[in-house]
């Protein structure tokens, strides 16, 4: 429930719609990572006969997961619902690299867990920045936004591809470990998988046009983009993090598959 699986996912865009933005930034980025911290560190360990004989069906409802959450955003209007299901469908991909049981995919599930919080924090924060000043999240009343807030929206343009799991970012790295991991065992999954990404590509770039592009709402004439340094500062550090591990991923890696390694070790010498 923790991580939002299908069908129990329902609960947590409703929360970050209603949440005030720190709280959405808390939940997303940390607290949801929580149920996938319990299942590498306790529950695969303590019952490892039930984690092999369990985990085709996780894979399945996992997929189910991406492509379901994923078809939801895109019908999206409010921003943080388009998030919020868009943090669920990324979800999906957790426990597909939790299903393999493998030390790569369990690699990318701590991997992506970091990458995804860092993500989904930052657009949220932007999110809530716009939101603060024009009291709307839906897209059709923004419209334009770039041209009174350039800064702010280049740095969710770039959170979008982020999402998106673009080259360059952190998230791109994590999908591609939980993809390979997944491959040998369900290769199925996995192409539909893939096609989940695109599903995220497509509604976040429509979040970006109608949003950010086309004609400005006369309504926001008068808004202020991030202007001073420390207004910019937040976003900034989130957005390096993200594009100096997606760029050079080995400074978190070595330090994830430190401990990964022996946990994938144990559930087999565990079996045997």
């Amino acid at each position: 429930i923790t991580l939002t699986l299908w069908p129990f996912h329902t609960w947590a865009p409703v929360g970050y719609a209603e949440a005030p933005t720190a709280v959405s930034m808390l939940h997303a980025g940390v607290l949801k990572k929580m149920g996938a911290y319990a299942i590498i560190r306790f529950a695969i360990q303590l019952m490892p006969e039930a984690a092999h004989a369990w985990m085709p069906v996780i894979a399945v409802l996992a997929v189910i997961n991406i492509l379901f959450c994923g078809l939801v955003a895109l019908t999206q209007r409010d921003l943080k619902y388009v998030l919020g299901y868009s943090s669920c469908s990324h979800m999906g991909y957790i426990l597909l690299g939790l299903a393999c049981l493998n030390t790569i995919g369990l690699n990318g599930v701590v991997f992506l867990m970091f990458a995804h919080g860092i993500m989904a924090a930052l657009a949220f924060a932007l999110t809530g920045f716009i939101a603060d000043q024009t009291n709307t999240r839906h897209l059709d009343e923004w419209g334009g936004l770039a041209k009174r807030l350039p800064f702010i929206g280049t740095c969710f343009s770039m959170a979008a591809l982020a999402s998106a799991g673009v080259p360059g970012f952190a998230n791109f790295a994590a999908e591609v470990m939980v993809l390979l991991g997944a491959w040998d065992q369900y290769r199925w999954h996995t192409v539909l998988a893939v096609l989940g990404i695109v599903i995220t590509a497509v509604y976040m770039l429509k979040a970006i046009r109608l949003g950010f592009h086309g004609p400005l709402n006369p309504r926001w004439a008068q808004l202020t983009d991030a202007q001073t340094p420390l207004a910019k500062l937040p976003f900034v550090l989130l957005l390096a993090v993200l594009i100096l591990v997606g760029c050079w991923p080995s400074l978190i890696l070595k330090h994830i598959e430190s401990g990964v390694k022996p946990i994938v070790e144990s559930i087999y010498v565990s079996r045997h």
